[in-house]
This record gives structure tokens, C-alpha cells and sequence, in this order.
């Protein structure tokens, strides 16, 4: 048998170093960390293959497609031009990679790059929250009915085309099945990892300035994810003003209105910053989402990953948490008032505040080193 023969018979990942794109994989501000702590972990488990990051390029570098875009759709392309195909393939011809027929994409937007546009031998798509979830959101009222369709059109275009879908949650395997006729054999369950690299997970040393309950919030889209009503439910009582303290990650100065109890970060890039983070989230008694619609959201999962309890909402998305220790679901339908009441009962009783602090410490999370075994089951078929 010669050289050339024995070299065929190896599977193409070894034969040609097959390439594995992933879109967003570049940064840690991108889709909150998923796709960068996942390519990291497809890299540890597949060494065989060529992972690479597809950069997510700013609307100012893609200005030709996102221009082109609005005036077909005859609007501002700010609010919605991320959430299309052609904002995906837009990015992936401005990073000039050699279209490669054996190479695999995995896809965190629900709406993937083209078949035609990138010709990938396979692709993955990870679900997080599907856009009827994602544009339920009251943010998105005004979205114009023109866009809307194409954007739902587009998206059911990309769940037809895919290889396999990863749903994050049973949640969203639900929404697929019932509101996109998605086949339930092609879909498969396989959670969200941590978006923290698994060397700075050492367990929390409690830094306490003052016997405040400090209370911790992280995201950008403060509104969709309850602060106001946080805000609020400390706002009608004077007592909490002067007992309760917010740590806030993502707004900045401007974005809220000023208050003494509440301290503003702004955002914190974790390439650049995560002892900030830590810092930050090592001074918090409790972790704060009480969101109206959601993935999985990370947040929580960093919380727990120091030591820190968290509340939540009852939305369906979040019902992921709950058998988490240290997490406790709110009914959303009560608002301010059943964060008021919450806060108050963990200040008269500081046992329950310290039995959550010890269940949030004995929780297991873990990176994405699971969710990179599970897809990359598939890559290697």
C-alpha cells in the first residue's frame, strides 16, 4: 500500500486538520461569553481539529450590508440589523476566510451565515432563547410587521437547514418543537456551561465594608432583566435605603437615575478585567435577575460560582435554575413588591440569608467542557 493510500484512510480531521468555525468566538463580549468559553473548550477536546472564531464586526466596519440593509427595509437598521442572515454573512465575508467544503460551523445566533455564502459540509446551531422568545419582549413592540417576517422567516429557514440544534434548555426545545415544527430528533438538550475560566473558580474569600445586604446585578439590557423593579421596591422603603446596597454591572453613569444606595460599574470586559469582576462579585451577598423573557442566563451562574445566592423570576426560561442551590424564583406577576418583601425577610432573618450563602458555596458548576464533549461527538462523525 502506498503513503498516499495509508493517508486516506485516516479520518478527514487527521488527514486534512478539518476546520471547525464558531461564530462570536473572539471575545468575551460577545452573546455574554458563551461562544468564546466554548471555542476555548472545543479546542481542549477536539485537538485533531482547527477551531476558529468568526469576529462579530461593529455596524460601522459592515457599513456597506448594514446600509444596504435599512434602505431595503426602509428603517433604522440599528435596533434589528444584528438578529439577520445578513448581518451573519456580512461578518463572516468581512473576516476573508477561505471557504472550505469540509469545514463545520456552529452557529450562537439562531439565524446562521448562508449555506451558499459560507459552504460549510455541516451546521450546528446552539439555542439559547428562539427569536419568538427573544421578540416577545416589550423592547421590540414597535419592530415594523415587514421585519419581524423576514426576521422569523429567516430564522426558520436556518433551523431547516441545520445538521443539529443544541438547545440550551427544555424550555426551548418546547418553543422548537411547538412554534417551529422543529422535528424532536434533531434536537438535543445540552445546557449552558460557565462563562469563567475554570483557574480563577477558586472558592470566595467575603469582602464586607459595611452590614449592608449587598445585592448584585449584571447586564447590559438593565430593563428586560428587572433593576428597575429592584430600584423600585428599595425607593418605597426608606428602611431598605439605608440597609441594602446595589453593586450594578453594565449601566453606566446616565443610564439610571442617581442613588446613594447604588453603585455603577458600567461594563466590565472580562478579557481585560475579570479581577474586577471578581472583586465585585466576592463583595455581593445575593445575585438579582428577575427578567422578563431570557435564555440561560449567565449571570447566575457566575453568582453561584462564588458563593453568591441568587433571586430570580418564575418565567419559564429560568425554571433551568431552580433545582440550583442557593437559588430562589419570585413570582414576576408581583414586581416590586415581592422583591420588597424578599429583601426585608432576609434582613430579619440573617439564618436564612447565611443557609442560602452555604448552598450557593456547595453548588457544582462547571466550564463548557460538557456541552464541547456533546457537540463534538458530531463534529468527529
Amino acid at each position: 500500500m502506498q503513503f498516499i493510500d495509508i493517508l486516506w484512510e485516516f479520518p478527514v480531521s487527521l488527514r486534512e486538520g478539518r476546520k471547525i468555525y464558531v461564530t462570536g468566538g473572539d471575545s468575551t463580549v460577545n452573546f455574554s461569553g458563551c461562544a468564546f468559553y466554548l471555542t476555548e473548550s472545543l479546542r481542549e477536546e477536539l485537538p485533531d481539529f482547527q477551531v476558529e472564531a468568526v469576529p462579530t464586526h461593529s455596524y460601522r466596519e459592515l457599513y456597506g450590508a448594514t446600509a444596504m440593509w435599512g434602505l431595503r427595509m426602509r428603517t433604522d437598521p440599528q435596533p434589528y440589523f444584528f438578529m439577520t442572515r445578513q448581518f451573519q454573512n456580512a461578518n463572516w465575508l468581512a473576516s476573508r476566510f477561505d471557504r472550505d467544503p469540509n469545514a463545520i460551523l456552529i452557529s450562537f445566533p439562531q439565524i446562521a451565515i448562508s449555506p451558499d455564502v459560507g459552504g460549510f459540509a455541516k451546521t450546528y446551531l446552539y439555542v439559547d432563547m428562539t427569536h419568538r422568545q427573544y421578540l416577545s419582549y416589550g423592547q421590540f413592540a414597535g419592530m415594523p410587521r415587514r421585519i419581524q417576517d423576514e426576521i422569523f422567516a429567516q430564522e426558520r429557514a436556518s433551523y431547516a437547514s441545520a445538521d443539529r440544534i443544541f438547545a440550551a434548555t427544555s424550555e426551548v426545545r418546547r418553543q422548537l418543537i411547538e412554534h417551529y415544527s422543529i422535528a424532536d430528533g434533531r434536537i438535543e438538550v445540552i445546557g449552558r456551561g460557565l462563562n469563567m475560566p475554570l483557574l480563577r473558580r477558586e472558592r470566595r474569600r467575603e469582602v464586607k465594608s459595611d452590614d449592608r445586604l449587598r445585592v448584585g446585578f449584571m447586564g447590559l439590557d438593565f430593563e428586560r432583566k428587572g433593576l428597575r423593579d429592584l430600584i423600585a421596591a428599595i425607593d418605597a422603603d426608606t428602611s431598605l435605603q439605608q440597609r441594602v446596597a446595589l453593586e450594578v454591572i453594565g449601566p453606566g453613569q446616565g443610564d439610571l437615575p442617581d442613588r446613594a444606595y447604588m453603585s455603577l460599574h458600567g461594563y466590565i470586559n472580562k478579557d481585560q478585567d475579570l479581577d474586577k469582576l471578581i472583586a465585585i462579585l466576592d463583595r455581593c451577598d445575593l445575585g438579582f435577575l428577575f427578567s422578563r423573557s431570557e435564555g440561560v442566563p449567565g449571570s447566575v451562574l457566575e453568582f453561584l460560582s462564588r458563593g453568591v445566592p441568587c433571586l430570580i423570576s418564575d418565567i419559564p426560561p429560568m425554571r433551568s435554575l431552580t433545582h440550583l442551590p442557593g437559588v430562589v424564583s419570585l413570582p414576576l406577576a408581583q414586581g416590586a413588591a415581592i422583591i420588597g418583601d424578599t429583601l426585608r425577610g432576609l434582613l430579619a432573618l440573617p439564618d436564612r440569608l447565611r443557609s442560602l450563602k452555604a448552598a450557593a458555596c456547595a453548588s457544582k458548576l462547571a466550564g463548557w467542557q460538557e456541552q464541547a464533549q456533546c457537540i463534538g461527538r458530531w463534529c468527529r462523525t
